[in-house]
């Protein structure tokens, strides 16, 4: 019983930290703390982590990453919505799926994209993934993941405060994809 408790105060400590988060990223002013973010460094630190952690998944994971790509933001808002993508692909899927991050100069913006070839997503639920609280299905909720339904928006209100949104492509049996660009 108290393991069963334990569980249930680090599920709703998870949960308050993230609806703390998520209420800072709507009141917070769109340039607050904006400085030079360097998201090839971030990208490749945050799959070097997760492969050093997980060495045995390490050949799930494909990079696209360009080197020096610099935008112009708030580093911690920036970090929170790279995090929330790349694990959600991990958590939301199979084990073994492949992944795949991209970041590319287009000229007058940086594309970031991370696409998994999993299950996919109904299209019926893509319009709402971003609400708070929302998952698409119990086989996709917080029993495998731990999941709040609140990471997809934190990462679209931290992109608003990048004057960027959210992009979902997805189809049944073949993946989905999560992007978004930024200005230079």
């Amino acid at each position: 019983a108290l393991s069963r408790m334990d569980e249930q105060i680090e599920r709703l400590h998870a949960l308050v930290i993230q609806l703390m988060a998520l209420t800072r990223l709507e009141t917070a002013p769109k340039a607050d703390k904006f400085a030079t973010v360097d998201l090839s460094d971030a990208v490749n630190a945050l799959v070097t982590d997760y492969c050093n952690n997980h060495p045995d998944k390490a050949k799930n994971i494909t990079l696209d990453v360009a080197n020096n790509i610099t935008v112009l933001g708030n580093s911690d808002q920036l970090k929170q919505v790279l995090n929330n993508l790349f694990y959600n692909a991990i958590e939301h899927n199979p084990e073994n799926t492949p992944i795949k991050l991209t970041l590319k100069d287009k000229g007058l913006t940086i594309l970031f994209s991370i696409s998994d070839e999993g299950k996919g997503i109904p299209a019926i639920h893509l319009y709402k993934l971003t609400e708070r609280f929302y998952r698409v299905e119990s086989s996709r909720n917080r029993e495998r993941s731990g999941g709040s339904g609140l990471g997809l928006a934190i990462v679209k209100h931290a992109l608003a405060n990048h004057d960027s949104k959210l992009d979902i492509t997805s189809e049944i049996g073949r993946g989905s994809t999560f992007s978004f660009e930024l200005k230079k």
